[in-house]
């Protein structure tokens, strides 16, 4: 029994320092941020050193932009509220930079469209939808 308790006093410590919240389209208004991270298709991709990631968003017009590690991107959303929608016509820049921005550009482009649920924790903003998850910070 007493394993038990401490067992739930641990577990509650170590859930309880994790805080996660929904955001809306509103909270990414004005802001500019770094790309850290993102998952896609069960696949992890970290930013290599030395290469620089934004992504902002245009409430006025619906528009986005940002650098994926190379090139420049924009684009359009939908605001829905609790979630955003990456259309489909991502556009970018197209030059060549080495070999490992240009893999976790290309992939990021290649997934980064659709609906995202918009979550806050604690290192950040995550992005969140079936095939992806974006870290910014």
């Amino acid at each position: 029994m007493k394993k038990i308790i401490a067992l739930s006093i641990a577990s509650l410590a170590v859930f309880s320092g994790c805080s996660v919240t929904n955001l809306s389209v509103d909270d990414l208004q004005n802001k500019e941020f770094t790309i850290s991270s993102y998952e896609a298709n069960g696949k992890s991709y970290e930013l290599p050193q030395n290469t620089k990631t934004s992504i902002s968003f245009d409430n006025k017009d619906k528009r986005l932009f940002g650098t994926a590690g190379c090139n420049r991107f924009f684009g359009n959303y939908k605001d829905q509220g609790s979630s955003i929608k990456i259309e489909d016509n991502l556009a970018s820049t197209k030059m060549l930079c080495d070999q490992e921005s240009m893999k976790f550009e290309d992939n990021f482009l290649r997934y980064f469209n659709g609906e995202f649920k918009i979550i806050s924790d604690d290192e950040g903003i995550i992005l969140e939808n079936k095939k992806m998850k974006v870290y910014l910070k």
